[in-house]
């Protein structure tokens, strides 16, 4: 069993054992970590896996909670750990296909293909690998060194470790990727919302914001935004890129829905490759059983994410990596993007049926809708009623960074953890839950 494995093992007993109960702060990473006898990196990965099961949230000033749904199972009868829900939390693809390839890789057909032993992928198949998909979702990486990760997580954490050097403040948009705080709590880094618009982040408010703090890295989804569903256009691209070259800021490009979109909008590192680090993870492509994740970063910083990316995380060569460097390298990924891509345009047909299309913020290929609630809703209310009913949505608060607030909103996945054919009966749930008064539902 490995470090994170034995702490994630310790802390889901304490759950169950009551030492931490609904509402109750959890130890802040540092200090877990030191009672662990472990890294932070290591708590930073099994914070982000209860996370990821809905067993704790982190908001801000109040620290990282243990949520109702982890010890209460009379309160949400319907919880995962204690019956059968639909799980529309997560954005992670159901593909099945890939665990039962598992049992192959041990061949020695696989072995004499590159695989080299259990834990141990040829690294060279893996750059390759890495190269081929940065080309193939039209990302460019002339200048920078592609560099291969556990995951997206691990690669994010070696990044923002390596510019935590000179900088101390990571602006990013008003709702934004909630694992990243994380990594930020576990850095001493510190958050700043940026204002923004349809279009994503604003370039006359990071101007603003630059001008008004210290300089620091600048974190965005470009493609596919997560929770907020836009794609930026390339004007606002590039002129995000201009303001961040002219105060010398790194971007930090998570894009991990990228490779959905037929024509993605330009990288940012088409306008600025010195200064931009793009990062694509595999959990979004084949599902949180894909420890893999690609980086294109800076010649200059290359020595600097390999050596921090291996210090933190040196998990990533696992079976699941040589599958998917295969399948890149042969093209037979295609087959499953397409899958996949044919699963979003279903899902959002459904949406679009059932909710109003002034309220949801989407596109025709994304993996989720951005939902804005009617005023007889709070976030907090509707995620409880949908639990109540079996079906789990994530709510706007976890993705929430500070800034100016519109409304109350929730993110709905299309991928439901125990399979698409549940999709349909959840999204006609939630949809009879949106149109009721939250005080008149049962």
């Amino acid at each position: 069993m490995s470090k994170s494995e034995d702490l994630l093992a310790t802390v889901l007993a304490d759950l169950k054992s009551g030492r931490y109960r609904v509402g109750s702060k959890l130890p802040p990473l540092r200090e877990l970590a030191r009672q662990n006898k472990v890294s932070v990196s290591v708590a930073v990965k099994v914070y982000d896996e209860l996370r990821r099961r809905n067993i704790i949230k982190t908001g801000g000033s109040r620290g990282t909670t243990v949520t109702a749904f982890a010890t209460d199972p009379n309160e949400h009868p319907s919880n995962a750990w204690f019956g059968s829900v639909i799980d529309l939390n997560q954005t992670y693809p159901y593909v099945p296909e890939l665990i039962g390839e598992l049992s192959e890789l041990f061949s020695d057909t696989a072995q004499r293909q590159g695989y080299i032993g259990p834990g141990v992928a040829d690294p060279r198949i893996l750059q390759s690998a890495g190269d081929r998909w940065f080309q193939m979702t039209q990302v460019p990486i002339v200048g920078r060194s592609v560099q291969v990760t556990a995951s997206g997580q691990s690669a994010l954490f070696s990044i923002l470790l390596m510019l935590r050097r000179r900088l101390r403040y990571v602006y990013v948009d008003t709702f934004t990727y909630f694992g990243l705080r994380f990594i930020l709590e576990a850095l001493d880094l510190k958050a700043l919302a940026v204002e923004g618009d349809e279009d994503g982040m604003r370039p006359d408010a990071l101007e603003k914001a630059l001008r008004s703090n210290k300089p620091g890295a600048i974190y965005l989804m470009p493609s596919v935004h997560s929770p907020m569903a836009y794609s930026m256009p390339a004007a606002r691209i590039e002129d995000l890129a201009r303001v961040a070259k002219s105060h010398d800021c790194p971007i930090i490009e998570d894009d991990p829905f990228r490779y959905l979109l037929d024509v993605p909008p330009p990288s940012f590192g088409e306008f600025y490759p010195e200064g931009t680090f793009s990062v694509s993870s595999f959990s979004k492509v084949y599902g949180a059983q894909t420890p893999l994740a690609f980086a294109a970063v800076p010649e200059s910083a290359r020595g600097d994410i390999v050596l921090n990316a291996r210090s933190a995380f040196c998990e990533f060569a696992l079976p699941q990596s040589w599958i998917i460097s295969q399948w890149i390298m042969s093209g037979r990924i295609e087959e499953h993007l397409a899958v996949t891509k044919s699963v979003c345009s279903a899902f959002q047909a459904i949406a679009a049926r059932i909710f109003p299309a002034q309220a949801v913020s989407a596109q025709k290929q994304a993996p989720f809708i951005w939902l804005k609630l009617p005023p007889q809703w709070v976030s907090s209310s509707f995620v409880g009623s949908a639990m109540r009913n079996g079906v789990h949505v994530a709510g706007g608060d976890d993705f929430w960074a500070g800034g100016e607030r519109r409304g109350d909103y929730v993110r709905i996945s299309a991928f439901p953890t125990s399979g698409p054919k549940h999709l349909p009966q959840a999204l006609e749930i939630l949809g009879t839950i949106y149109s009721r008064d939250r005080l008149n539902l049962a």
